[in-house]
């Protein structure tokens, strides 16, 4: 039986117990607000995900300024477990989906 995480100050909750996955590197946690690219190449897929600094103009606009915040690269079964789960959680969210929504 694991114990409830715990939440850090500067990170994600903190899983104990054996379920525990190691971060050695301690990596940090990124917020994305894009996708730059996204390859599919076989069995692997490769999307590198931007996050945008829009830093303020003297003007007192934004300008976007996309920088890359995480590559990743991953098979199909992941692939699969990350799309379900984000269907999961969008559901939750939504009461219906869009008319031009079609079942994967």
């Amino acid at each position: 039986m694991t114990d409830a995480p715990e939440k850090t100050a500067d990170g994600p909750p903190a899983v104990t117990g054996p379920e525990a996955v190691p971060d050695p590197e301690n990596l940090p946690v990124r917020h994305v607000s894009g996708v730059a690219s996204v390859i599919m190449n076989g069995q692997t897929i490769a999307m590198t995900f931007v996050t945008d600094r829009a830093p303020l103009q003297t003007d007192g606009t934004f300008k976007a300024d996309l920088v890359v915040a995480a590559n990743l690269r991953f098979d199909l079964n992941v692939a699969a477990r990350i799309r379900d789960q984000l269907n999961i959680h969008l559901s939750g969210l939504t009461t219906h989906g869009r008319p031009d929504e079609k079942p994967n």
